[in-house]
């Protein structure tokens, strides 16, 4: 495959895959701080369509036309710490995002389901919308993609780059869960007529 149409691709996947993670991120948030069923269980539904429809698709393509890039480049997976790099995030995100994200997100739009019909919010979806881990793992998926992307730009020659990335993008991540999490304080259950 021609060199320029394999870069497309690359990028075209990158945007696919970003604007997935992004649109996922704010129905996230939007289902946090929501005190409406109907509202949590929608956003929980539109989180599972990003998902589907851009994020995995996405993260495909993404692991596909970096692989042809790479053969056809022949430069090695394991040539240069930013390619190395792009590979061990880009394999532990898909781990993540296919183990953690994708069973936190399955478990809350079933609970948000269930409190849908019953027509308020659940103690057990209270909890479950209260969750860290989740949150924590959202804002990770943004701050390692940009050290991603990061790596892809200034094609760093030693692990440095990578190491203080790291560092930062999960330093990033857990002040962003502490400062921005507030659903756990909220513990009020909120009683909502069924339309």
């Amino acid at each position: 495959m021609d060199y320029l149409a394999l870069k497309f691709l690359h990028i075209f996947s990158l945007i696919l895959l970003s604007a997935g993670v992004i649109a996922a991120f704010c129905t996230d948030r939007r289902a946090r701080r929501s005190h409406s069923v109907f509202a949590i269980a929608e956003a929980c539904r539109y989180e599972r369509q990003f998902g589907i429809s851009l994020v995995l698709p996405g993260a495909l393509l993404l692991g596909l036309s970096g692989t042809l890039l790479v053969l056809a480049l022949d430069i090695g997976f394991f040539g240069t710490p930013w390619i190395t790099g792009m590979w061990i995030l880009f394999v532990f995100e898909f781990l993540e995002g296919n183990t953690i994200t994708f069973s936190h997100g399955r478990r809350r739009l079933s609970l948000a389901e269930d409190a849908e019909t019953r027509g308020h919010i659940t103690p057990e979806l209270q909890r479950e919308l209260g969750r860290n881990l989740g949150a924590f793992t959202r804002f990770l998926d943004l701050t390692l993609g940009a050290l991603m992307i990061s790596l892809g730009v200034f094609r760093p020659s030693t692990w440095n780059f990578f190491a203080v990335g790291i560092v930062l993008s999960v330093g990033a991540a857990l002040l962003l869960t502490v400062l921005l999490t507030d659903r756990a304080s909220n513990l009020a259950i909120e009683l909502e007529p069924c339309p």
